[in-house]
């Protein structure tokens, strides 16, 4: 069976998660002034959307890891808990360390409601959750669909061996009534039986030709 390993299979959820991450964890920690001033939005950007680009690459190589330690279909299941369980935290301290960094400077903190960070560890668990959700769920679809195709090649497989036993035990056969009805000739018909082995000389040389065809034109055949 081939196996998938993808570190992750939607790049473009990876590089819009991070600044939809950032917007959003500034908009809980300051709301009105983070929107309404372009100098504080322009500088909380540049604080916090490199912290969450760095994140989602530690998300991508976890990924990764994660199946090549988990590669098999049966263990989605311990896959997707081992990445929330791993990385959930991760990210959510990461937003208490931002949280943290900002109450030090005066400059932030006098913006920040007190009910800021727990509402932006919400909405980082909940993005969080929503993207490993459809990172394995389109890559547990593509294991799917792998396994269905290897399933149908190994039936194929199975189909053809099956046909070439089939085939091996018919040779006997013919070769045994062939010489059965040259037995019979040879008493009855002498000039029909030479007539008949350099037939089934030209038949054998036939078979033998083309043994490894699997389809031979009719034409030929007859």
């Amino acid at each position: 069976m081939r196996i998938l390993i993808p570190k992750t299979e939607f790049p473009i959820l990876n590089l819009l998660w991070a600044p939809l991450l950032a917007f959003s964890v500034n908009h809980f920690f300051f709301e009105r002034a983070y929107l309404f001033s372009l100098a504080f939005f322009v500088l909380a950007t540049a604080i916090t959307l490199p912290a969450m680009m760095l994140l989602s690459k530690t998300q991508v190589e976890l990924s990764g890891y994660l199946r090549n330690k988990y590669r098999r279909f049966d263990q989605r299941k311990t896959r997707f808990a081992a990445w929330i369980f791993i990385s959930m935290p991760l990210t959510l301290l990461l937003i208490a360390a931002l949280w943290l960094f900002y109450k030090q400077f005066p400059f932030f903190s006098a913006k920040m409601p007190a009910a800021s960070l727990p509402w932006a560890l919400l909405i980082g668990a909940v993005t969080h959750i929503i993207a490993i959700i459809i990172n394995e769920g389109w890559f547990t679809y593509r294991q799917w669909k792998e396994a269905i195709i290897d399933a149908e090649k190994l039936q194929k497989i199975n189909w053809e061996s099956r046909y070439e036993g089939l085939k091996q035990q018919v040779n006997p056969h013919f070769l045994f009534n062939s010489i059965n009805t040259l037995s019979s000739l040879i008493h009855e018909d002498k000039a029909g039986a030479g007539r008949y082995v350099k037939e089934m000389s030209q038949v054998y040389r036939y078979l033998l030709r083309t043994n490894d065809d699997e389809l031979v034109p009719l034409e030929t055949e007859i």
